[in-house]
């Protein structure tokens, strides 16, 4: 996103838009547990102070992965306020704020994604989903996985 310095008021300009997942720059044989699979989007408020260009605003896009606790796929759509200040002194006539725009939403990814906060994952030993009901294998894990810790003592 270049935004040209000459467009803004002196009360600040609203900008919106969006560019294609490429922006990201993600391998395409990446085996990550999340990709982009849809276009970046934002809304934008720029105001001109002197040097300094504020950004006020949200930028947000769509992820495709796989949850991390019970393994389905699953979409996530990150949206994310922004507000920073770029430094525009000397003859700067244009500001890219792609990768201030980009970072913004790749550094809300969250580390391990689910598909939704009440997750319960699968079963350690036979993997059924427990989003599916309990299942029936001989499960020999305690409730508390420090027990084997008492024993020792």
């Amino acid at each position: 996103m270049i935004l040209q310095l000459a467009n803004l008021t002196p009360a600040g300009s609203k900008f919106s838009g969006e560019e294609t997942s490429d922006v990201f720059a993600w391998p395409t044989d990446s085996t990550d547990i999340v990709h982009p699979s849809g276009p970046m989007r934002w809304k934008i408020v720029a105001k001109l102070f002197g040097d300094e260009l504020l950004i006020e605003g949200s930028v947000s896009a769509e992820f495709s992965g796989i949850c991390s606790r019970c393994g389905c796929d699953m979409v996530i759509d990150m949206a994310e306020p922004l507000c920073f200040s770029v430094d525009v002194s000397g003859d700067v006539a244009e500001v890219d704020l792609t990768s201030e725009l980009r970072d913004a939403i790749l550094l809300a990814l969250p580390n391990h994604p689910v598909c939704k906060t009440d997750c319960q994952g699968v079963c350690p030993t036979c993997g059924k989903p427990f989003s599916e009901g309990s299942c029936t294998c001989s499960d020999t894990t305690s409730s508390n996985p420090w027990a084997a810790l008492d024993k020792l003592v």
